[in-house]
C-alpha cells in the first residue's frame, strides 16, 4: 500500500466516511505495519483531543448568557447536536482503537496461548481466528483456535505460554486446538522444541491426517501431506498411526512414517557407502536427427528445435550406482545456450533406423547446463536421475539456442566419443551380530 492511499484511508476513518471495506483495508495495513500502527493511534489521540476542546468550547459558549434570548437560543440549539455528534464520534474512535488496540501493542498485556515471536518478511504468514484473517507480525498474542498459515515463501516462529517453541516452514499449516496444549498439523513441516513437563501433566499432542505424536519434552521435526513423517533429534516421542492404532517409539536421532507396512523406527542417519569403483561405458548407439533426418558422420549436432542428440547407453548390474556423468568433447562448431539433458521415454532404437516417428520423446529432465561450450572443451553434467536399474537408457539432448549458437559434440565413431561415467559403490555391512 501507497503512503497516499494509507492517508486517504485515514482521513476518511477520522472523518467517519470509511466504508467496512476501508476499515478493513486500514485494518491490514496497521497491522502489519508498526510505524503506520503508530501513525493511526498518534492522529487517533489528537483528533480525539481536538474534538474534545472544541466540544467543551462549544458548551461554554452556549452556557454563557446572551441577550436577547430569544435570538440567541436557535443557535444553541444546533450546538447541542453538534456536540452529540462529537462525543459520538469520540466514542466511535475509541471503540476501533480498541479494536485495533486489541489486534496490536496493547493485546501484548493478555495472556493468550502463545506468542509470534519471528516471522520471515520473504513472504506472508496469516492468523485466521473468529472468521478474520489478518496479518501475522512479530509479539502478536496467539489464542485457542488460531489457525497460522505460512505461504510457499514465509517462515515463522512461535512460543507456547508453556515454552514451547514451533519452527514453522515454508507451506505449512497449524491449528491451535487447545491449551493442554495440543496442535494439529494440517500441512507442512515443523520443528517442535518442547519444554519439559510435569509428571503428572498430559503429554504434548501433535495431531496430523494420519497420526497422533505425544511427547513429554524433546526436539523433533512432524512433516505430513499424504503420509507423516517424525524426526527425532533429542528426546522420545509416540506416534499413533490413525488407520490401524498401530505406535511405536521414536527415540533421540530415529525416524518413523505412518507410510510404512510395519510401523517402526529407524536411524535417522545412515553413513553413505563409499565409492569403491569406477565404470565408463560408450554409447551403444548415437545419432542426430536434423530436422527429421538422420545426420550422418561422427558428430552430435544440437540446435533449437532444428537438431536433437540422442544416446543409448546400457547399464551393467554393477551393484549400487552412487552417482552417474556425463561427459561430451566439443567438436569444430562451438555454440553457447542452455543445454537440457532429458530421460526418454524408451530405448527400443539403432541409430541407423532412428526416425522422427520411432525415436523416443524427452519425458523427464535430468540435468542442465548453461553458458558457452568452447573450442574442444569437455563438459561433465550429472544425470544420476537417469540410472536407477540395471537395462538399456536413452539421454536426449537439446539446445535451446539456433544458427550460429549452435554446438557440435563427438559422437562414439570419433576420436572423442560420449561417456557414462558411473561411480559405484558397495551397499554397508549389516552390524555383526553376537554369537
Amino acid at each position: 500500500m501507497t503512503d497516499e492511499r494509507f492517508k486517504e484511508l485515514l482521513a476518511g476513518y477520522l472523518g467517519g466516511q470509511a466504508t467496512e471495506a476501508d476499515l478493513a483495508e486500514l485494518h491490514q495495513a496497521v497491522f502489519a505495519s508498526p510505524s503506520r500502527r503508530k501513525c493511526l493511534q498518534e492522529e487517533t489521540r489528537l483528533h480525539v483531543l481536538l474534538r474534545e476542546a472544541l466540544a467543551e468550547e462549544v458548551e461554554l459558549q452556549a452556557l454563557q448568557p446572551v441577550a436577547p434570548a430569544r435570538r440567541r437560543a436557535p443557535e444553541r440549539r444546533r450546538c447541542l447536536p453538534l456536540a452529540a455528534g462529537m462525543a459520538a464520534a469520540v466514542l466511535l474512535a475509541a471503540g476501533v482503537l480498541t479494536g485495533l488496540w486489541y489486534w496490536s501493542d496493547g493485546k501484548q498485556e493478555r495472556q493468550g496461548l502463545g506468542v509470534c515471536l519471528d516471522v520471515s518478511t520473504s513472504g506472508d504468514v496469516t492468523i485466521e481466528r473468529g472468521g478474520r484473517t489478518v496479518q501475522a507480525v512479530a509479539d502478536l498474542v496467539l489464542d485457542v483456535g488460531d489457525r497460522v498459515v505460512c505461504d510457499t515463501h514465509a517462515r515463522a516462529m512461535l512460543r507456547l505460554a508453556d515454552g514451547s517453541n514451533l519452527s514453522m516452514e515454508p507451506g505449512s499449516s497449524v491449528v491451535l486446538v487447545s491449551d493442554r496444549p495440543q496442535v494439529r498439523l494440517e500441512r507442512g513441516e515443523v520443528l517442535f522444541e518442547i519444554a519439559q513437563r510435569p509428571a503428572d501433566a498430559p503429554a504434548f499432542e501433535v495431531r496430523t491426517g494420519q497420526s497422533t505424536v505425544a511427547v513429554m519434552g524433546t526436539v523433533f521435526t512432524v512433516e505430513t501431506g499424504d503420509h507423516t513423517r517424525v524426526k527425532v533429534y533429542e528426546g522420545r516421542v509416540a506416534l499413533t498411526r490413525h488407520s490401524d492404532s498401530a505406535s511405536v517409539e521414536v527415540g533421540s536421532l530415529q525416524t518413523a512414517t505412518t507410510a510404512a507396512k510395519e510401523l517402526a523406527a529407524v536411524a535417522l542417519f545412515v553413513p553413505a557407502p563409499q565409492p569403491t569403483s569406477t565404470v565408463r561405458l560408450l554409447p551403444t548407439d548415437d545419432a542426430t536427427l536434423d530436422r527429421g533426418a538422420r545426420a550422418l558422420g561422427a558428430l552430435l549436432k544440437v540446435e533449437g528445435d532444428r537438431r536433437t542428440a540422442y544416446l543409448r547407453f546400457v547399464v551393467p548390474a554393477v551393484g549400487r550406482i552412487h552417482s552417474a556423468r556425463l561427459r561430451l568433447t566439443q567438436a569444430i562448431d562451438p555454440g553457447q545456450g542452455t543445454l537440457r539433458f532429458w530421460l526418454a521415454d524408451h530405448s527400443k532404437w539403432e541409430e541407423d533406423t532412428l526416425r522422427p516417428d520411432t525415436a523416443p520423446k524427452a519425458v523427464r529432465e535430468v540435468a542442465r547446463r548453461v553458458g558457452v561450450v568452447r573450442r574442444n572443451q569437455v563438459i561433465e553434467v550429472d544425470v544420476s536421475d537417469a540410472i536407477d536399474q540395471p537395462g538399456p537408457v536413452t539421454i536426449v539432448i537439446t539446445l535451446d539456442r539456433k544458427k550460429e549458437h549452435d554446438i557440435w559434440f563427438g559422437s562414439k565413431e570419433s576420436d572423442i566419443p560420449p561417456e557414462l561415467i558411473l561411480t559405484c559403490c558397495s551397499p554397508p555391512r549389516s552390524p555383526r551380530r553376537g554369537m
